[in-house]
């Protein structure tokens, strides 16, 4: 009891320096304008759809930037300047936990960025709720893509091919031939040529209510230089089902998504289903590619936006709560400038290592020497680390419409909530532990 009184008088100190310290109303000011500004700044090619894209994703995705940044400085900010003025060894001494001293800055940090970022939401998305060319997009479909063989079966499986072929890579261990099977097995496309057919199936975690309404997005592909449109019908049935329950014929270009809802089709009670794509083309028609991955999904229609959108702001403060923890437990042993500088190449790198982890920057005859190797392992690191902060892309699914997966929300908000805090406060308590020790020799 007396570690929550502790905690919570440190929040409350922590929150009304951030709240009412010297120029506090400066960034809220330059957020709300940013929010107000930058949508009717950024057209994008003219089209609604695009504007509305910019609107979401570069207005709220650069709040979320500013107040990750905000955060660690803040968290830092108020570390540091106990230390220097020596209230750090005070408010140990009375005794307050250390535990308790870490909770209370860094939720009282956070609770101000919340403050920021929900007002930030507030003035995007509400203007473009009430305007009807962008409110006819504000909607909230369940989307499940198709059912694929783990990528590591599929490189096992190949992996053993090659190897009765005698065609395996001499010198290569086999982890480094099974992990480049494994990346190439999730870039392969399916093909369908003029009059030819792909199906995929999908599963659904639960049985579909009565009444809901289903329908099929594809993305159409072609070869590198086959630039053209792809016309094309799509069908659907309960999985084992012998005919196709619905049809509808989509057309589009090369890399443009197209939807068919199907109408009249009522899909209660059923969780796995199988859709088929034919290219309509004649025989002298190019090859349509598709992804089964990400070029073809099954949508579930009748979700509610701005639940959808409360799910956004919640992934979004769930990477400020990381970095404005990652800026507390710096605080303790640097000044602040250090510290924010160490939060934000983190905050970069968090960003872009899921690229960098894709890409093979060294020739594949030259052996790698340490340091690639040790980048490789730091960007394999942060990629795996932050991948439950990052990979959900919130912004990206609210402005395409896609409801946020709950298991995704859970997995991303005990991350940013409980495991990296977690991590940062055996940093804080190491570090003010390390400090004890030095003042006491």
């Amino acid at each position: 009891m007396t570690a929550l009184v502790q905690t919570a008088g440190i929040f409350l100190q922590a929150l009304r320096a951030n709240l009412r310290g010297r120029g506090a109303w400066v960034l809220p000011a330059l957020l709300a304008a940013n929010a107000l500004l930058l949508p009717r700044a950024l057209r994008g090619d003219g089209t609604v759809e695009a504007g509305y894209t910019l609107a979401v994703r570069y207005t709220l995705g650069f709040t979320a930037f500013v107040l990750a940044i905000k955060g660690a400085a803040s968290g830092a900010a108020a570390m540091a300047s106990d230390r220097r003025s020596g209230a750090l060894a005070l408010t140990l001494a009375k005794p307050a936990r250390a535990a308790a001293l870490f909770a209370g800055k860094w939720l009282g940090a956070l609770a101000a960025c919340a403050l920021m970022l929900a007002a930030s939401h507030a003035l995007v998305l509400l203007p473009l709720r009430l305007n009807p060319e962008t409110a006819a997009r504000m909607a909230s479909r369940g989307v499940v893509g198709a059912t694929l063989a783990p990528a590591r079966d599929v490189a096992r499986a190949a992996f053993e091919r090659m190897r009765r072929e005698g065609t395996l890579p001499e010198g290569v261990p086999e982890r480094e031939v099974l992990r480049d099977l494994a990346r190439q097995a999730g870039q392969g496309y399916d093909v369908a040529g003029g009059g030819e057919s792909i199906e995929w199936r999908f599963d659904l975690p639960r049985p579909l209510k009565p009444g809901a309404e289903i329908g099929l997005r594809v993305t159409f592909d072609q070869q590198w230089g086959m630039i053209g449109a792809a016309r094309g019908s799509v069908a659907l049935r309960p999985a084992g089902a012998e005919g196709w329950a619905a049809e509808a014929t989509v057309e589009g270009a090369v890399l443009q998504e197209v939807e068919a809802p199907f109408k009249g089709f009522d899909p209660a009670g059923c969780k796995a289903f199988e859709a088929r794509f034919t290219n309509l083309g004649g025989e002298d028609a190019e090859p349509v590619l598709i992804h089964p991955g990400r070029g073809v999904a099954l949508l579930v229609y009748g979700g509610n936006f701005w639940a959808n959108a409360v799910r956004a702001y919640a992934l979004q403060l769930a990477l400020v709560a990381v970095f404005t923890a990652l800026g507390v437990a710096l605080g303790a042993a640097f000044s602040m400038p250090v510290a924010v500088f160490a939060a934000t190449v983190l905050y970069v790198l968090s960003m872009i290592a899921p690229a960098l982890a894709e890409e093979d920057f060294v020739d594949e005859d030259e052996k790698p020497g340490f340091l690639t190797r040790a980048g490789r392992g730091v960007t394999t690191a942060l990629q795996k680390g932050f991948d439950p902060l990052v990979s959900p892309e919130p912004l990206a699914r609210l402005t395409r419409g896609e409801k946020i997966p709950a298991g995704v929300l859970a997995q991303s908000l005990g991350a940013g909530f409980f495991v990296f805090p977690g991590l940062a406060l055996l940093v804080f308590c190491g570090i003010l532990k390390l400090r004890d020790s030095q003042e006491d020799g």
